[in-house]
């Protein structure tokens, strides 16, 4: 028989291919794989992200019922005040701060309060407004004087003591303009 040669390189492409094909598979698979292990942090941060953010929500949610509760408190208040006589700017800063509450805008109700004291107070000495700056200092009064009694530091109970002397010496001024201004002068 004359010598015939057999073409295998067929058989040895499909074979090369069934290997590469396996080979890609593989990758493929340690892609997906590698891919899936590095996902899972990222899923892990976006949650953390995202749990993050639900809270700060319920946190700001929880923070704007308190200030709904509180502004209903004040328009109750204000209502039972106009009824019982008082003081109309002490209602006033009442609305002011229900206003603030609402709005979550507190600068609204420190700027209304700090130009009703300035202009109606100290400016008009309208014996109302002067009454409640009066009443303010009398509050911060008391906390100081408490607040020497709970601090043993020497350095810092002199200091209190201080305030303590500049608020008794403003509430006496604050005072002597209320008789002032009620004595018409």
């Amino acid at each position: 028989m004359a010598d015939m040669k057999i073409d295998y390189s067929a058989l040895w492409d499909l074979g090369n291919d069934a290997r590469q094909s396996q080979m890609s598979q593989r990758k493929d698979h340690q892609t997906q794989a590698e891919n899936q292990r590095l996902k899972i942090p990222y899923f892990q941060a976006l949650s953390d992200k995202n749990r993050a953010k639900l809270e700060e929500a319920a946190r700001i949610r929880a923070e704007y019922q308190r200030d709904i509760l509180l502004s209903d408190s004040l328009r109750c208040e204000i209502n039972i005040g106009l009824k019982a006589g008082e003081d109309i700017y002490t209602l006033f800063l009442k609305a002011a701060k229900a206003i603030s509450l609402i709005t979550s805008d507190m600068a609204f109700y420190e700027v209304a309060r700090k130009d009703l004291l300035s202009i109606y107070g100290k400016g008009l000495n309208n014996p109302s407004v002067l009454q409640i700056e009066l009443d303010e200092i009398h509050n911060r009064l008391d906390k100081l004087k408490q607040a020497v009694e709970r601090e043993s530091e020497p350095d810092t109970v002199e200091r209190l003591k201080t305030a303590i002397q500049f608020h008794a010496r403003a509430a006496a001024q604050i005072k002597n303009r209320i008789e002032r201004s009620n004595q018409g002068g």
